[in-house]
């Protein structure tokens, strides 16, 4: 098994790290643009038990990839590991660390296992590289919103409805209104997909 691990300090507390991550909308905020991935299922609580799927392109193939949530510790961790996918073994813990009251520090880790034994391997500095893009974007977002989060922190939550869901600006902007803790009512057209 290869380990990546990503790690970054916030000034937040561990609660509120933990609970952008928490949130509906996280897995949708935290996907880079560049990655041509979309969420099948992402629905209900975060708990044990709990599956996401994504879909995802590989050359000219969409692939599913489907992940179960295990070890929930509200706050502090939860994990994922892959039911079925594009590797062989994957498992993402996502960890919360408080090193004091006022700060903390995100820590990404995970285990993967490459497809096709020996030949897998070669691909092995390629998936490294990208692994690390990828959690720099996640890690430079999340940062990002908090940031912005904290500008309205003394306002109270909301309720939200935003009409043209299924849209480009929607799509971007509920999962960061949901992050933040507001509740968001998605319109969508009739027959609109």
């Amino acid at each position: 098994m290869s380990v990546f691990e990503k790690r970054s300090s916030f000034s937040v507390p561990r609660d509120q790290l933990a609970a952008y991550h928490e949130r509906p909308g996280a897995l949708e905020r935290l996907i880079p643009p560049w990655e041509t991935v979309r969420v099948v299922k992402n629905d209900g609580p975060l708990v044990d038990g709990k599956c996401v799927v994504l879909a995802t392109k590989i050359g000219p193939v969409w692939k599913e990839w489907e992940a179960e949530h295990f070890d929930v510790v509200p706050g502090v961790r939860f994990r994922d590991r892959a039911i079925r996918g594009p590797f062989a073994a994957w498992m993402h813990s996502h960890l919360f660390e408080a090193p004091s009251a006022s700060s903390s520090v995100l820590v990404d880790q995970v285990e993967y296992q490459l497809p096709f034994g020996i030949l897998g391997r070669i691909g092995s500095g390629h998936v490294e590289r990208q692994l690390a893009r990828m959690f720099a974007f996640r890690h430079q977002r999340t940062l990002n919103d908090l940031q912005r989060h904290a500008t309205f922190s003394n306002r109270p939550r909301l309720k939200v409805a935003v009409s043209g869901a299924s849209g480009a600006i929607a799509s971007n902007l509920i999962p960061f209104l949901s992050t933040a803790g507001h509740v968001v009512a998605p319109m969508v057209r009739a027959g609109a997909s």
